[in-house]
């Protein structure tokens, strides 16, 4: 999501440079972030899903059983609400 707005932030500040244009629009970065985040999650999450590391609390990983996306950090095991 910030790699859409920093690319759309230079390509019109390298517009205003050159003077092809005169103001900055907030609204096509605006546009450009939302657009390229939604597309990001469609795409690029099914792309990635078979490599996202997981971690569970409890026993070993069975089908059917809760696991939570990232490292199995203190932060994870805490919003995970294990006792």
């Amino acid at each position: 999501m910030y790699v859409c707005a920093v690319g759309d932030a230079s390509g019109q500040g390298l517009q205003l440079a050159l003077g092809w244009k005169h103001e900055y629009d907030w609204m096509q970065t605006g546009f450009a972030t939302a657009s390229c985040a939604a597309m990001g999650g469609l795409l690029w999450r099914p792309t990635n899903a078979p490599v996202q590391e997981v971690c569970h609390w409890g026993g070993s990983i069975e089908t059917g059983r809760w696991v939570q996306t990232g490292p199995p950090t203190k932060w994870n095991w805490i919003k995970a609400g294990v006792p």
